[in-house]
């Protein structure tokens, strides 16, 4: 793996500073992210039909033409005797209105007086109690709603028309209701209605300057606790509360038209026609529809007969209907606010019934010029766009209606007895003799037989707009803008044709992020996941596991309702299938692990821990062990108990302990150490010491706990990782076991005393060795720490004397800008600030249990809808890293409270790919590699064009200065080119700066480390085009054995630490800082690995995997001076590193054998037996050569093809120098060599080791000698190069 492609699989390098801001609301929640779920959840439970009509009598402000509109509720008045007539339009409209709500208790008043109103109406709230009641009132045989809010009744004769005022009704409904005014000027009733809602606030403000404090008392008591107060009688019962006047306000109504208009009397729609489009929407929008287009062959008696049931999708009816609900819904989730569209269409059931049906009255009203009226208010949706949609749907279905009638009468069937839903309405032709309960609303046997096979071209509707959507995730960038197909895709969810390929489309909408899910939960996909857990289908389980792990992250809350069903263990299931992907498994395990936070005891069974620990084994994904781990973490916290009746102890500390030491993902090796810090206490030994390889001071000792010498040795070993994940956990580790084992130190023998100080002794050395870690998050947290507790006791500081006083006081003061971590000694769980979960944590775990569970904003480059936005740079954070000279280099501040393994990996969940999705898996999915030599070695050797001998000298001979940089103080000690006219230089000080040597500019500046920065090494440019951002990746090596990888931004002055680590073991720095050895390092980006020296060995650190990969043991009398990688050379390849040693041998190591597989080359008569300072490859026009250059002045070529460990292979020496030559670099596509001494002098030599050019002073008219030079740097595909000297000054030769 190339060091870019690990640089873009590895988002766990976030870990420590800042990702994306939606990781950070996905743990915590943030702000923009609405609740979608709805806390009062009304049900419409009784429904008031109020009918005035006074069949026969026109009102006397109405003047009807004729002919004139005359259907009420699709009934003919004047077909019936008038007392018949308002009776059946009454049992009609009291069926229509139980289509949508059948549960609901209705009341029907014809040509009602107001004393009859006020009954029905007390009766209805006293039953409906707190939930929701509907008036409907039809008006059309009384005058029109007056200007003072009153609207018409009649008197007990008939003779008059009796005013019924809208305060007394909103009295007696009380709250919460809806209204219904099927009148001419319904407008001015809802107005009206407002103003008296308005009034009764007035009241409410005047009663309490008037002393009304007893009353209201009473009545805000009432309205407290309604289910225990008795009404006496309506007279003395007053719904008008007036703590809740407001509350009226908040009343739906709904009106067929404006103050000034009157309802339309086109005889060709029923006379309440707003009545007819909120309760028959189909068959009003067929008439409609027909009225405006001409269909060949149809007319309007066959809409009454379209085959089929509203409520089964397989028929045409019933998918029309299907199509409608759909469209209607998807108007009014693009049209309208969120809050007031969860308000009015997914409350209640009856009311978002009404809402989709008057989408379409307004559209019906409008073209007969007439303009309902609503509150809250609605803006326009009769001319949106999916309206045209429709249009050609019902054509498409029209369109076949003929021909399938034709069909039906040719089988014998008539077309009466093909009745469809639109036709079980009572008919206006019914005869007098025949009452409305007698009409036969059910079909006859042989036709529904002949209906479910009648064959019908399916409409495409759902088809088109599933492939919309598809074509906007194709285009779909994070700009959280909302899909208009989104409830469409929700509908098509209840289809099993379409059931698949709509999972997978929210499974890919989902991977936007939290804002994708928000808005998915919100427009009510909830209830229908959850449903589909039922379902044996296995095609849909991997989308489906997939969406619910998006969902859970989201809301923790809905882990609650997964459960209640038995829903978790469909994830369990889930996990024993094989070939499933390993992102869908990995989210089975997070539901499972959210499960165990909220119900723990759910996953208390044999089979669930065996099928956990199973994942623990995955060969083929590390995702899925790293959340199989993560989840046991989860399971041991809030059930300790498993271990001792369930978990297989022996199984489950033998796979923890082969994972730390070989596997190759960081992750999953800090999740293990994440899982150890639950462990309960063992009283059973299952492993003797040996088997731990622990601290010799640890060996002889027993351990009543069988878990500790596990955790001891994790700790020990995992402090030298070079992954900062897996030292961070370590360190956490250590501080949890420390604090309880000084616990029960306090309650132990004197003889466990010893062992427990034995063992806090290393624990205190592993923290020590900790605090000054190159990672500062990490080094921050054990700082705090040691500070905070402040040693063990006050005996063991004096036993530890002056030297680790001073210690003590250096990290003190080392950390007196870091923010507390807790407020008492030995306290770190207890008193770091948690997240904010929606969910309480479980508290019930051992006390032995302790983690860091705080977390605070962990991205504080980021803005929460995940733009960049530059992090402010605080004075006295980090001041390590000032400078004085330059322009300064502004360090990402870093939080101190970080948050856990688990959490941060929750967060990530939001970023995980579906598993059909058609991108990338990595986070950088926009990212454009802008460095060519980056991509491949093999298109790096394609483009690194090697020069002719000729051609190279000539161009060397020719070369100027064109730059003289002065760093300001200390040594030049390393030196590397970057893109284009940069130049990375590192000093004796510690300090890295860049600079653009063409226009002789610092760009930025920072501090590496204390020590020299002895090696540079430039990984390459990169941008993000998705937060407008690129950067460059260095990888910086100390005197001291700190590596790190840094991530330079271009156009921002801003430097992130990536990565670090030690190379050198834990002894190295326990002993003297005198005569400790220098660090020899060398980079291969092409493998991402890193060789470097330590203790008579040679290192082979592996990046992606962030552990040593291989140690090659050199023997007490061999240590390595030197290193390189022979990239440029094909016979050898990236996997050979070539080393000098301080005898003057030369050592070839070849990566891919065995650690015992190296060959030392005898070259010290060579080299003089000194020093070999400096080794390099070239690929040259002749042939490919090795380079080694010693103290002495030697410079040996070596042909690679021809060494042997007896030294043959030597092509030809150069004598540079007699003595104090300091550093040889050579051209890796010429055979140009470059040679710096000490004695202030840098010689070039060319393909026959001929001096091509001695430089000893600046050119220029002022021209000065150089310093002693210390380091050169050549360009890996120009003869360009640079060399730095004792006396702070670079050199540039272009």
């Amino acid at each position: 793996m190339s060091l870019w492609n690990y640089l873009l699989n590895s988002e766990h390098l976030e870990l420590l500073d800042a990702p994306e801001a939606r990781k950070t609301a996905a743990l915590a929640g943030d702000s923009h992210i609405e609740s979608w779920r709805i806390r009062y959840r009304l049900k419409t439970v009784c429904v008031a039909l109020v009918v005035c009509l006074n069949v026969g009598v026109d009102p006397p402000d109405v003047i009807k033409p004729k002919p004139c509109a005359r259907l009420e509720c699709w009934i003919d008045p004047a077909a019936l005797p008038s007392q018949k007539a308002i009776e059946s339009i009454g049992k009609a409209l009291q069926l229509q209105y139980e289509r949508w709500q059948p549960r609901a208790r209705y009341k029907v008043a014809a040509d009602p007086t107001v004393e009859e109103v006020k009954k029905l109406c007390v009766s209805l709230r006293r039953s409906a109690k707190e939930e929701r009641v509907l008036f409907h009132y039809n008006g059309h045989g009384v005058p029109r709603p007056t200007a003072n809010g009153e609207i018409w009744v009649f008197n007990k004769n008939y003779t008059q028309y009796i005013p019924l005022s809208l305060y007394d009704l909103q009295s007696w409904l009380g709250v919460p209701s809806i209204y219904v005014f099927d009148c001419s000027s319904g407008g001015l009733a809802v107005s009206c209605f407002l103003q008296l809602a308005e009034h009764r606030i007035n009241e409410q403000r005047t009663s309490q300057v008037e002393g009304r404090v007893q009353q209201e008392d009473l009545e805000a008591a009432y309205f407290q606790d309604r289910k225990n107060i008795e009404r006496e009688s309506p007279s003395t019962s007053d719904f008008s509360n007036l703590s809740e006047s407001s509350s009226f306000k908040d009343s739906i109504l709904l009106a067929a038209c404006r103050g000034d208009e009157v309802l339309p009397t086109n005889p060709n729609y029923p006379a309440d026609i707003f009545t007819a489009c909120l309760t028959t929407p189909i068959k009003i929008a067929l008439r409609w529809f027909l009225s405006r287009t001409m269909v060949s062959g149809l007319s309007v008696e066959m809409l009454d007969h379209i085959p089929g049931k509203l409520n089964d999708r397989k028929t045409m009816l019933g998918e029309l209907n299907w199509i409608f609900t759909a469209i209607t819904d998807t108007i009014a989730w693009n049209t309208l606010p969120r809050p007031l569209f969860k308000r009015l269409f997914r409350q209640d059931l009856l009311v978002a019934s009404l809402f989709r049906n008057y989408i379409l009255a307004e559209r019906v009203m409008k073209s007969l010029n007439c303009t309902p009226v609503t509150h809250p208010e609605l803006p326009p949706m009769y001319n949106h766009p999916l309206w045209q949609s429709w249009d050609y749907t019902v054509e498409l279905c029209l369109a076949q209606l003929p021909a399938i009638l034709s069909s039906a009468e040719a089988a014998g069937i008539s077309r009466e007895s093909i009745n469809g839903s639109l036709a079980s309405v009572p008919s206006p032709t019914v005869s007098d003799s025949q009452s409305v309960d007698s009409v036969n609303l059910s079909e006859d046997t042989r036709s529904s037989r002949y209906i479910d096979q009648i064959p019908y071209d399916p409409i495409p509707f759902f088809d088109d707009q599933i492939t919309a959507f598809e074509v906007w995730l194709d285009m779909a960038d994070e700009q959280e803008d909302a899909p208009e197909q989104l409830p469409i895709v929700l509908q098509v969810l209840l289809s099993q044709s379409y059931r698949l390929r709509a999972l997978r489309l929210l499974s890919r909408f989902f991977e936007l992020g939290s804002w994708a899910v928000d808005l998915g939960l919100s427009v009510g996909i909830f209830p229908y996941v959850l449903k589909l857990l039922q379902s044996p289908s296995k095609e849909i389980r991997e989308e489906l596991v997939y969406i619910w792990g998006k969902i859970v992250c989201q809301d923790h809350s809905c882990a609650v309702d997964l459960v209640r069903d038995g829903g978790h263990l469909y994830f369990v299931d889930f996990l024993e299938y094989e070939d499933t992907p390993e992102e869908c498994k990995s989210m089975a395990l997070f539901v499972l692990s959210v499960v165990s936070t909220v119900l723990p005891d759910k996953l208390k069974e044999t089979r669930i821990m065996n099928t956990l620990i199973s994942q623990c084994k995955d060969m083929h994904s590390a995702l899925v062990r790293k959340w199989a781990f993560l989840c046991l973490a989860k399971v041991l916290k809030h059930v300790p108990s498993v271990i001792d009746e369930i978990v297989n102890l022996d199984e489950l500390m033998h796979l923890m302990l082969v994972t730390t030491r070989q596997d190759e993902s960081p992750e999953v090796r800090a999740s293990v150490l994440y899982t150890l810090e639950f462990f309960p206490p063992v009283k059973v030994v299952h492993f003797r010491n040996e088997a731990f390889d622990l601290p010799p001071s640890l060996m002889p000792l027993s351990f009543d706990d069988a878990v500790l010498p596990l955790i001891l040795y994790q700790i020990h070993k995992c402090c030298e990782e070079a992954s900062p994940i897996v030292r961070r956990e370590a360190a956490k580790l250590a501080v949890r076991t420390k604090k309880h084992l000084r616990e029960q130190n306090a309650s132990d023998t004197e003889h466990d005393s010893g062992t427990v100080h034995v063992i806090l002794e290393s624990l205190w050395e592993v923290l020590k060795y900790l605090s000054t870690d190159p990672q500062t998050e990490i080094s921050a947290l054990i700082q705090e720490v040691l500070k905070d507790t402040d040693g063990y006791s006050n005996d063991e500081h004096t036993q530890r004397g002056t030297a680790q006083k001073k210690s003590v006081e250096h990290i003190d003061a080392a950390t007196s800008n870091v923010s507390s971590l807790s407020s008492s000694p030995g306290s770190l769980e207890e008193t770091i600030p948690t997240r904010k979960d929606s969910l309480s944590r479980s508290t019930n775990s051992m006390p032995r249990v302790m983690s860091i569970e705080g977390i605070s904003q962990l991205f504080r480059g980021f803005t929460s809808k995940g733009k960049f936005q530059e992090a402010p740079f605080r004075s006295n954070s980090f001041s390590q890293y000032a400078h004085s000279a330059g322009r300064e280099a502004v360090v990402s501040e870093r939080p101190w409270h970080l948050p856990s393994l688990y959490d941060w990996n929750q967060g990530a969940i939001m970023y995980l790919r579906a598993p059909h999705s058609v991108e990338t898996s990595n986070v950088y999915s926009n990212v454009r590699l802008e460095s060519k030599d980056r991509i491949s070695l093999i298109n790096w050797r394609a483009t690194s064009r090697v020069e002719s001998d000729s051609i190279a000298d000539s161009k060397v001979k020719s070369l100027k200065e064109v730059a003289i940089l002065d760093m300001g103080g200390g040594s030049v000690t390393s030196l590397a080119f970057g893109s284009g006219t940069t130049l990375l230089v590192g000093s004796s000080k510690g300090e890295l700066s860049e600079w653009d040597y063409q226009k002789g500019i610092r760009k930025q500046a920072f501090l590496n480390s204390e020590d020299a920065v002895s090696h540079i090494f430039y990984g390459g440019d990169m941008e993000l085009n998705y937060i407008d951002d690129n950067f460059s990746v260095v990888i910086t090596g100390s005197k001291c054995g700190q590596v790190k990888i840094w991530r330079l931004h271009k156009d921002k002055s801003r430097v992130r630490l990536i990565s670090s680590w030690r190379t050198f073991d834990r002894s190295y720095y326990d002993g003297s800082t005198q005569n400790r050895k220098r660090l020899v390092m060398s980079c291969n980006t092409f493998t991402a690995r890193i060789a470097s020296n330590s203790n008579c060995s040679l290192n082979i650190w592996d990046i992606p995997s962030e552990r040593l990969f291989k140690r090659y043991y050199l023997g007490d009398q061999t240590d390595v001076c030197s290193t390189c990688w022979t990239c440029p050379i094909e016979v050898m390849g990236p996997h050979v590193v070539f080393s000098g040693t301080y005898n003057g041998n030369i050592i070839l190591a070849d990566t891919r054998c065995s650690e015992e597989g190296i060959a030392e080359i005898q070259a010290g008569d060579v080299h003089g037996h000194r020093e070999v300072i400096s080794v390099d490859s070239q690929k040259t026009a002749a042939c490919d050569r090795l380079l080694s250059a010693s103290v002495s002045g030697r410079i040996a070529i070596w042909d690679p093809r021809k060494m042997t460990q007896k030294g043959e292979g030597l092509m030809s020496e150069l004598e540079a120098y007699r003595g104090e030559l300091s550093t040889m670099a050579g051209r890796s596509n010429a055979s140009t060599i470059f040679a710096g001494s000490s004695k202030n002098c840098v010689k070039i030599f060319g393909s026959q080791g001929n001096m091509l050019r001695m430089i000893r002073y600046h050119e220029g008219s002022m021209s000065t000698q150089i310093g002693p030079v210390t380091s050169i740097i050549c360009h890996s595909e120009s003869p360009k190069f640079a060399f730095g000297c004792a006396d702070s000054v670079v050199s540039v030769y272009d």
